[in-house]
């Protein structure tokens, strides 16, 4: 989804609200807008309805690639939190004095798999890469997507990068890129264990200690003022909505992670 038309559409929307406010001289809620990685792309869009259930709050979500949406925040575009899929990229942004400290959490670990299109036997190991007979492995772009930085550092570390990085293809997010194992334009993918559908997409765990831990966080914009922010927060770090993160394909993060 981009940014940019999310952020017209979000505006034709609240102009609406404004008026229909007006006309009955009541007071209309502003929706939540989340921007949040692409690697939550199934989960975010579960967590969201059963929030907007529990509360009868509306949220509007975009989502993307991290680097991409922090970069539209550095630019004054309009949102009240983000989900990031690292956490350097959050600890960044406070810095620069878009997001508020107090606010950062830890709210989940991702894992990195490997996937493969029909007609590709069964991949056990990264080392198997090396084989030429994978013509396109596709990963994220490392510039701005933390699984592309991640799938990087394990080829790197499994010492196959060299061999493999000629046959790299980028996607942009890491949802792009597991479609380009599922259309045929990829023979392998190195893709969040969040994207993948495991009723159609066969799957092998990467070996975590190839890459730096995977550790997403989120974080209030300074500029936000709608309450709904913080609830909606804390909802992800419950009980419950871990247990929804964790049902597509997240790891939990540490209590004391989310609880700082």
């Amino acid at each position: 989804m981009l940014i940019a038309l999310v952020a017209v559409l979000l505006a034709g929307c609240a102009d609406a609200e404004h008026e229909e406010g007006r006309e009955t001289g009541e007071t209309v809620a502003q929706p939540l807008l989340v921007l949040a990685a692409a690697s939550l792309s199934t989960a975010m869009p579960a967590l969201v309805e059963r929030f907007e259930q529990k509360t009868g709050m509306a949220v509007d979500l975009a989502l993307g690639a991290t680097g991409s949406l922090a970069a539209q925040i550095e630019n004054g575009a309009p949102a009240d939190l983000f989900f990031a899929a690292d956490e350097e990229t959050i600890e960044r942004l406070v810095t620069s004095g878009s997001i508020r400290r107090t606010s950062v959490r830890t709210y989940v670990v991702g894992q990195l798999v490997l996937v493969w299109r029909d007609g590709v036997d069964r991949l056990a190991s990264l080392q198997q890469l090396a084989d030429s007979r994978y013509e396109v492995v596709a990963i994220a772009n490392p510039e701005i997507a933390p699984y592309g930085a991640a799938a990087r550092e394990a080829l790197q570390q499994a010492g196959v990068w060299d061999a493999v990085e000629p046959r790299i293809v980028q996607g942009e997010n890491i949802t792009q890129t597991y479609q380009l194992v599922q259309t045929g334009n990829a023979d392998v993918a190195l893709v969040a264990r969040s994207v993948v559908d495991t009723t159609r997409t066969e799957l092998s765990l990467i070996d975590p200690s190839l890459h730096t831990p995977i550790r997403q966080a989120a974080g209030i914009l300074e500029r936000s003022d709608n309450p709904a922010a913080e609830r909606f927060l804390e909802y992800v770090l419950s009980d419950e909505g871990q247990a929804i993160l964790e049902a597509h394909g997240f790891g939990r993060a540490p209590r004391q992670a989310r609880d700082r």
